[in-house]
């Protein structure tokens, strides 16, 4: 999750962690709820990338 912006990292901490919905998530920060779908899946696509780099990655 280095790779992440703080944005990032929070708004998928939120969601995926804490189990928020895109709607609450974006009440905290004051962002849209389209804004907070961007970021999450923004994420996910790094964490993946990031997954899909690693050498010591054994799935």
């Amino acid at each position: 999750m280095a790779d992440l912006t703080v944005r990032e990292r929070d708004i998928f901490t939120l969601v995926k962690a804490e189990g928020l919905t895109y709607e609450y998530t974006a009440e905290l920060p004051g962002l849209t709820k389209s804004s907070v779908q961007t970021y999450f899946e923004r994420a996910e696509r790094k964490i993946e990338e990031s997954k899909n780099g690693s050498l010591f990655l054994v799935s």
